[in-house]
């Protein structure tokens, strides 16, 4: 027995529990000396190899051994593994240095030095320019130092200098002596110091506009806790695959390797069919909604409105709820035709269940296999409202006077003339490895009308929205106000461009006092006009007085809104109109002036097609008002809050300030799926606005998979051959009839006739 004194500064010792000759008939003895061990040594036991009679300790490592969540050998130990765990929503499994987000701002260097032409003398380190005066002069000195101390002449400029150099300026000495007995901190690492040390809003937002979104250092963008990544399911590490290798594949390829999942051994080994069974099934769902090319760790926020509606209804039908109402709009948006008949077997398999389904929808094939259609019209805006028809689609056919009837009995097709031309010009980017994308080589006919296909999941956003609008965008505008693009090699052939404009279904505005005429540049004149009026120059007012922005004219109960917010007890507060201005905006004495016998507030109340005929005679309104009309929107009211606008009707907004802006240059204009919410009426339309665009010396590039867009296209470049990992290539690129006379494409098996 030994003794230990209470001021003994030992705080271990060890305890040999037993000796014993490793053999067959020491199984017992070994497990009890084991247990015994484990017990005194609080769950942590070693075993050591000796000589035969125990007298000497071989010079082997000791073989150490715990019962707890840690590495004997290391000492460094994991927590009590829950499911929170595995959430990078949790506070226990989230990446500590990115909250689970995966991803930091990190300094970009082409946006630190955004001009490579500018030596240090001439202001090539943007941040330095921004500083405060005082701190300009010091790092004024700073750069004489550092040219100095690396031998290069102050006049030369930053894309002359040694990449040596440049990374030294970047990312410091490493701790080396460099300038005056000191080590150079770098910019990178002295920018995000200072980010983190910010103490005010004001400098953290000055230095944000230096940084940009990357991988976290840390967890490599896998945004868990290290200790969640040391559990493997499927094998030992390196075998088996952790909770985020697994998120980062597709669906496609989770589902296909829980298939070859062998079923573990254990205690636990019940638990496992019914989560195996209940995986596998809601994977198939999202496969057969056209989802399988989804990465499992995908962000919502990047998913389109067609990904994210039918991740929902993927949701809703592994639910296996019935008797359930579903209203659905548009949910094949985003889908490839090719994967229209899947969408619609798994609706039709949620009716089958004892489901109603309400569809919102425009697509051709939809309408066609529906149970039963209900017509809405005659027109748009104030002329619709009414329902025009109902009944099964063959019914619908054989009204003569259904819109929708027409199209599909083939009484009215989409007939544009074709445009054929020969391309003079043409934009190249290559190279394109971005997300899924293999090495594209992208080239573009410009002045001409071009539609990126392919099937959803191919790669067209990466290629236009990821790569080419950001890398144009910095490379025709400022580098600061462009996110970072995708990686490529090489971009050329937009000499001829002045902008690049991104027309997407992102919000216009927040802000509910924007609206079309505003957004559009016109509002000024219509102001302009009512305070030219004589009335309104016999009062003094000035064209601020027709704003319901600022004090004077506008209605001050309601700010100019229109509404108040009444408050309730218990209840949310409750939306109602003014009851001072009765939702006019202006004051009385504002809308006593009158053109053509409408106050301003009217005007605003009229429809697009209404406010054009009353507006004709003023041009830059008329053309404002001609474009809206020219996009589909003429049944839009006039001052229709920017908020209230749909995702298609924003779209198209912007479309028809492209086609009313006629002092810019040539302009690269990039559409994300303009035909969404448009019926089978108004492409017609939408494609008279591309080739008018086109006339005008501009380049239309649209990533669409409506028919008719695709078949009146001047190009085509059609991407997949699959979605994912099986996509990320151009299977084939031409005109319409050439595109349908290639045997793999899925598009040309659209276009075929």
């Amino acid at each position: 027995m030994v003794e230990i004194e209470p001021d003994s500064s030992s705080s271990s010792f060890d305890l040999v529990v037993d000796r014993l000759t490793l053999q067959s008939s020491a199984q017992g003895r070994l497990n009890d000396s084991v247990e015994l061990a484990l017990r005194l040594g609080q769950g942590t036991c070693a075993a050591a190899l000796t000589n035969p009679d125990f007298t000497e300790i071989l010079p082997e490592p000791l073989l150490v051994f715990s019962t707890h969540p840690t590495n004997p050998e290391t000492g460094a130990t994991i927590p009590q593994l829950t499911p929170r765990h595995f959430s990078f929503n949790s506070a226990e499994g989230a990446c500590p240095d990115c909250a689970g987000l995966g991803s930091r701002l990190i300094p970009d260097p082409a946006k630190i030095i955004p001009n490579p032409a500018l030596s240090l003398e001439k202001g090539a380190i943007l941040p330095w320019n921004r500083a405060h005066p005082k701190i300009r002069a010091f790092y004024r000195t700073l750069a004489k130092e550092f040219l100095q101390c690396a031998k290069i002449p102050p006049q030369t400029p930053w894309k002359d200098w040694p990449e040596k150099a440049k990374k030294i300026l970047l990312h410091g000495s490493s701790g080396r002596v460099f300038l005056k007995d000191k080590a150079w901190e770098g910019l990178l690492p002295e920018l995000t110091r200072q980010l983190q040390q910010a103490s005010s809003d004001s400098t953290r937002h000055r230095l944000q506009r230096f940084f940009s979104d990357g991988i976290c250092p840390s967890c490599q963008g896998a945004r868990l806790q290290p200790s969640s990544l040391y559990v493997t399911l499927g094998g030992p590490p390196g075998v088996g695959q952790t909770i985020a290798s697994l998120c980062q594949q597709s669906v496609s390829e989770v589902a296909a390797w829980l298939a070859r999942l062998p079923h573990p051994t254990g205690p636990l080994a019940h638990a496992f069919p019914p989560l195996h069974a209940a995986l596998t099934q809601r994977l198939s769902f999202l496969e057969q909604l056209g989802l399988g090319y989804l990465s499992l760790d995908r962000s919502i926020d990047t998913l389109s409105g067609g990904e994210y509606r039918r991740a929902r209804l993927a949701t809703q039908v592994g639910g296996g709820l019935t008797g359930v109402l579903y209203v659905l709009d548009e949910p094949s948006i985003g889908l490839h035709p090719a994967d229209h008949s899947r969408l619609l077997d798994l609706l039709f398999h949620l009716r089958d269940l004892g489901n109603s389904l309400i569809v919102v929808e425009h697509d051709e094939e939809t309408l066609r296999r529906a149970d039963y259609l209900i017509e809405f019209g005659p027109g748009a805006g104030s002329l619709g409202g009414q329902i025009t028809g109902q009944g099964t689609p063959q019914e619908i056919s054989a009204r003569p006077k259904s819109l929708t009837g027409a199209f599909l009995s083939g009484r009215r097709k989409i007939s544009f003339p074709r445009k054929m031309k020969e391309f003079a010009d043409w934009l190249h980017l290559k190279g394109v490895t971005t997300h899924n994308l293999k090495g594209v080589n992208l080239t573009i006919p410009l002045q001409a009308f071009t539609c990126i296909s392919g099937v959803s999941g191919s790669g067209k956003s990466s290629l236009i929205f990821d790569t080419l609008a950001p890398a144009l965008q910095r490379r025709l505008g400022s580098v600061s106000s462009a996110p970072l693009p995708g990686p490529f090699l090489s971009l050329s052939g937009d000499e001829s461009l002045t902008r690049a404009i991104v027309i997407d279904q992102s919000p216009l505005s927040r802000q509910s006092r924007s609206h079309p005429l505003s957004l559009l540049g016109v509002w000024d004149d219509l102001r302009k006009l009512f305070a030219s009026l004589p009335s309104a120059k016999a009062r003094g007012f000035t064209p601020s007085r027709f704003s319901f922005n600022v004090r004077g004219g506008r209605c001050e109960t309601c700010c100019g809104l229109g509404q108040v917010a009444v408050q309730l007890q218990l209840l949310p507060e409750a939306i109602a109109p003014c009851p001072t201005c009765q939702g006019h905006r202006y004051n009385r004495e504002t809308l006593s002036v009158t053109y053509r016998g409408h106050s301003i507030a009217q005007i605003l109340e009229l429809s697009v097609d209404r406010a054009f005929d009353l507006l004709r005679a003023i041009p830059p309104l008329a053309a404002a008002l001609g474009a809206l009309q020219k996009v589909g929107l003429g049944y839009l009211p006039v001052g229709q809050s920017a908020d209230r606008l749909s995702g298609g009707e924003a779209q198209r907004v912007r479309l028809a300030s492209a086609l009313a802006q006629r002092t810019h240059g040539p302009t690269l204009y990039l559409l994300d799926e303009p035909t969404t919410g448009l019926h089978l009426a108004e492409v017609e339309n939408l494609l008279s606005v591309f080739f008018d665009l086109c006339d005008l010396g501009h380049t239309i590039v649209v990533v669409e998979h409506h028919p008719d867009i695709m078949r009146h296209a001047q190009w085509i470049i059609d991407l997949g051959p699959g979605g994912g990992h099986s996509g990320g290539q151009i299977v084939t690129q031409g005109t319409p009839p050439e595109v349908a006379r290639h045997p793999t494409s899925a598009t040309g098996k659209v276009l075929a006739p």
